[in-house]
């Protein structure tokens, strides 16, 4: 009895925490999206004044422009566009370093995925092959070299992790790209956001069985292998949600929490120990209690201004109540820094 005891003292005292920390603020930019748009794809380099937003849904159509957003600005400008019918849902931007180009893995069919070739420089597009799987709600990660991209996650990749060099990408729009699978994930993903730190990624979604599932695995980019959260209190998605990298080995989470969740404001977690912390966010686009962003804003994190930029997105209810959004807005991070001590 007394072994037991200690064990509990033990596993109590060890097990990665929740928090709940004082509140930020989201402050609405001034030019939001003519239209509502929702599962759109961002890109940002980290550095530069642009981010690109990839397609995506305008309420039940196919959202086709590709949008720029200067950062120093708050404009949004037409900076491409989408061939229609070829866009629909979150998919992978991938980028070569020896490249200028973007390729957009165009969310076609549940079939077949035709991969695009965006010149940012002219706004230009050309296909550059296919491949036979759909990538629709997946996920992506380069190899710790940077040379290697790998595509995982969404219920028509089960639980393949492709791996794929964009130097070898053929140019010819009807070619057949083969995807070399180079490992499995441990669960199959209905909709999957990831992010990486380090040489691992953090992948989190909704779980497509319903039993014996994790709201995120840790896919290690070394071994090509995946392990279970340590966190067994991480709130479980009925949503698409959104996650990107912030500071030093923090991340942050937003949307798809499931009912009972709080749902006005965004987690944050230390990916090194995964403690986690639920952060209120005053004048918070989801203010509503009963509501909850069912797919999250496309979301980017500015580390020169230590923002969040968060774009469009989808709110409601599990009951069938929706809002399609166009509004786009940030988080000041300074404040909360400051004060908090979860990472430290």
């Amino acid at each position: 009895m007394a072994r037991l005891y200690i064990l509990l003292l033990i596993t109590i005292v060890c097990w990665p925490s929740q928090t709940e920390s004082a509140s930020l603020e989201a402050i609405q930019v001034k030019n939001p999206f003519i239209d509502p748009v929702f599962f759109s794809t961002p890109y940002y380099d980290g550095d530069s004044d642009t981010i690109y937003l990839f397609g995506g849904l305008s309420k039940i159509l196919p959202y086709t422009m590709i949008a720029g957003f200067s950062i120093s600005n708050e404009s949004l400008w037409k900076a491409g566009a989408l061939p229609l019918y070829e866009t629909g849902s979150k998919s992978p931007v991938l980028t070569d370093p020896n490249s200028p180009y973007f390729f957009y893995f165009t969310a076609s069919d549940f079939n077949s995925t035709n991969v695009q070739k965006f010149d940012p420089a002219d706004g230009s597009l050309k296909q550059v092959g296919i491949i036979p799987y759909s990538t629709a709600v997946s996920s992506s990660a380069k190899s710790p070299d940077g040379k290697l991209n790998y595509i995982f996650g969404g219920q028509g990749l089960d639980k393949n992790i492709f791996q794929l060099d964009l130097t070898t990408l053929p140019n010819s729009e009807d070619e057949v790209i083969q995807l070399k699978v180079v490992g499995r994930l441990s669960q199959v993903f209905s909709t999957s956001s990831s992010v990486t730190v380090g040489n691992k990624v953090f992948i989190f979604g909704t779980p497509h069985e319903k039993f014996n599932t994790f709201p995120y695995i840790i896919l290690n980019l070394d071994t090509l292998e995946c392990s279970d959260p340590l966190s067994f209190h991480f709130p479980k998605f009925n949503g698409a949600p959104s996650v990107v990298k912030g500071n030093g080995d923090e991340i942050y989470i937003i949307g798809g929490y499931t009912e009972g969740t709080p749902t006005n404001g965004i987690i944050r977690m230390n990916t090194t120990s995964q403690d986690w912390e639920f952060i209120r966010v005053e004048n918070f686009p989801v203010a509503d209690s009963r509501l909850q962003f069912l797919i999250a804003p496309a979301t980017v994190f500015v580390e020169k201004l230590n923002r969040l930029y968060f774009f469009g997105g989808l709110d409601g209810t599990v009951h069938g109540e929706v809002n399609f959004r166009n509004d786009i807005w940030y988080i000041d991070l300074d404040p909360f820094d400051s004060s908090s001590n979860l990472l430290e």
